[in-house]
């Protein structure tokens, strides 16, 4: 059986009660997708997950919760101790920005490649690539962007 899709796009506010049966909703505002259900409010399938969520400094303690978004940045800005959380299995993205500038506590066990976790870069930025299986985290890294001059 073939289900025809609609996509309607609109602010939040806008969102109707209730999308019809299979109506895919998009909010321009907050970056949401939602799927009507005709039988009562619309349920997010990636509710605030299609945008990057700026931490901005770390502080001494910082948790990373990305449900609210796949990608997040965060500068670090004393020692912290990070932890990450998220209630689907996934792939996600974290920018962390003077990395090595101080020390990062990881309270999440993260499985880098070699069980050996990267040398953060101490001025610049680094991205870290996030495999979450549902129990188990997993770290990839990618260190040390610049411009070329």
């Amino acid at each position: 059986m073939a289900v025809t899709l609609q996509i309607r796009a609109g602010t939040y506010a806008n969102l109707p009660a209730s999308g019809t049966n299979y109506e895919v909703l998009y909010t321009t505002d907050t970056q949401e997708i939602y799927l009507g259900n005709a039988s009562g409010a619309p349920k997010p399938i990636i509710a605030g997950k299609i945008k990057t969520n700026a931490i901005g400094n770390s502080g001494a303690s910082k948790t990373i919760n990305f449900d609210n978004a796949f990608t997040q940045t965060i500068t670090v800005s004393e020692a912290t101790s990070l932890t990450l959380s998220a209630t689907d299995a996934g792939v996600y993205r974290l920018k962390i920005t003077n990395g090595s500038a101080y020390v990062i506590t990881w309270v999440t066990t993260i499985k880098w490649p070699a069980a050996t976790e990267p040398s953060w870069t101490g001025s610049g930025e680094g991205w870290l690539v996030l495999i979450y299986d549902g129990s188990s985290w997993y770290g990839v890294a990618s260190l040390d962007f610049g411009a070329v001059v």
